[in-house]
């Protein structure tokens, strides 16, 4: 939709004005409902009908580009806008402003009048447009995505099949493990329910105790005889590469302004500098471990082993494991979001 000026001349007619294309037209008097569009109602509703997460953030009040929140994971989760403009060169505008390193999706309400190569700019600016009426359809009142372009912005995302995605879910006494489309079957075991737990929550710090009194249904008492520090000079080395890399992270969600992101890391930092000062004492020493210690060691040791059991059916997903569970920290921080299904 453009926006165009209505003159009503001296004899009653009314001509349109459309000054962005230099056009004039005769306008018609009729009865008409004028309704304002509202963005926030418009990308909960979006959001809601992908299955995806609202994170809805509004720029400068002049701005046509909206941020909505994150397609689901099947879908990458990946970053997804709205543009109320479908011109071409406003297209190409906004996909060079969100041009970054990965994946956005950009809605726009249609592509039908619009002469612009989308193939090409998602290859250039990794900015994949779709149009809303292709994709959405309303049923009797209710909106609902189309199946079969669900599955061409799944094919535009470079994902190529369900069967594709790596899983890791508990079905009886097993659990069916699925990663980069090698699928196999290992019973269940108290190793693989801890990586679970961590695979479900990437880059989340737990407590060690609270982990295995969720496990176990049993509240844990710590002791409070000593057993050393609870972390040495590697662990300190460890954090301390954790918070510089987040800090990278950080610099580069603020200069793409990807304010979902942001906001994650900041968290993701607080959890660790939480975790230090909890473990330190005044003048920076390290606490004596307790039954901490103790179930932080018992649950590497648990994960170790199905990490080992893991490296016999799929080599690539042991590597994956040995590398991103970071036991010092009781965390999964992988390198990039492999987009578990649980």
């Amino acid at each position: 939709v453009t926006t165009c000026e209505v003159v009503a001349h001296s004899g009653g007619a009314l001509v349109g004005v459309n000054r962005t294309h230099g056009e004039a037209f005769e306008v018609q008097r009729q009865d008409q409902i004028v309704c304002r569009l509202n963005l926030r109602s418009l990308a909960a509703q979006l959001v809601q009908t992908l299955d995806g997460r609202i994170d809805y953030s509004a720029p400068s009040a002049d701005a046509t580009v909206f941020r909505l929140g994150r397609l689901p994971p099947k879908l990458k989760s990946v970053p997804v806008y709205f543009s109320v403009c479908g011109e071409a060169d406003r297209l190409l505008n906004v996909a060079t402003a969100l041009a970054g390193p990965t994946q956005v999706v950009l809605l726009v309400p249609t592509l039908a009048r619009t002469d612009l190569d989308i193939d090409s700019l998602a290859e250039r600016f990794k900015t994949i447009i779709f149009a809303l009426d292709d994709l959405i359809v309303d049923c009797d009142g209710q909106w609902v995505s189309q199946p079969q372009m669900l599955d061409e912005l799944r094919h535009r995302l470079g994902i190529s099949d369900v069967a594709e995605l790596n899983t890791f879910r508990l079905e009886g006494e097993n659990y069916l493990v699925r990663f980069q489309g090698k699928g196999f079957s290992l019973s269940s075991s108290v190793g693989l329910w801890y990586l679970r737990e961590f695979l479900s929550h990437p880059n989340q710090i737990f407590d060690p105790i609270e982990l295995e009194a969720a496990r176990t249904g049993v509240s844990a008492r710590s002791s409070t005889s000593s057993t050393g520090e609870v972390f040495d000079a590697e662990a300190r080395r460890q954090y301390a590469r954790q918070l510089a890399e987040i800090d990278e992270e950080i610099f580069e969600a603020e200069s793409f302004n990807d304010l979902g992101r942001l906001e994650q890391l900041q968290i993701e930092r607080q959890q660790i500098l939480d975790h230090v000062s909890k473990a330190t004492r005044k003048g920076g020493k390290a606490r004596v471990a307790t039954d901490a210690a103790k179930a932080r060691k018992n649950i590497r040791q648990q994960v170790n082993r199905d990490i080992e059991r893991i490296s016999r059916c799929n080599p690539d997903l042991a590597a994956h494991l040995k590398t991103a569970f970071q036991a010092d920290a009781m965390c999964y921080r992988p390198d990039h979001d492999p987009v578990w299904q649980f």
